[in-house]
């Protein structure tokens, strides 16, 4: 799937199912930091996406990138304040733990 995924992008870089799929593939794979790379990319080009910005965060968690994921989750409740995943994730994380040097 990540190499078809890889070639649909090669075609198409813009294409954003492709895109979000191969990083869900890379991240259901366990390829966190991968498919927090692809999240990037995904989220540069469509900034409006909320489910988009939560998919990175829990990329970039897996990752072990908590401050990414922290940005990540902020963005998406930004956009959509109901976002239930997102807000919960934050509530039930202390976010004043995070080193400010690390969220530049």
């Amino acid at each position: 799937a990540v190499l078809y995924f890889r070639e649909a992008l090669e075609i198409d870089p813009n294409h954003k199912p492709s895109r979000e799929n191969l990083a869900g593939v890379l991240a259901s794979a366990g390829h966190f930091e991968e498919a927090a790379v692809v999240f990037d990319e995904a989220v540069r080009r469509s900034p409006d996406d909320p489910q988009l910005h939560l998919m990175a965060a829990r990329a970039a968690l897996g990752a072990g990138d908590r401050a990414r994921a922290v940005r990540y989750m902020e963005a998406a409740i930004r956009l959509d304040p109901d976002l239930e995943p997102a807000r919960g994730w934050l509530d039930s994380h202390d976010s004043s733990k995070i080193d400010i040097e690390s969220r530049n």
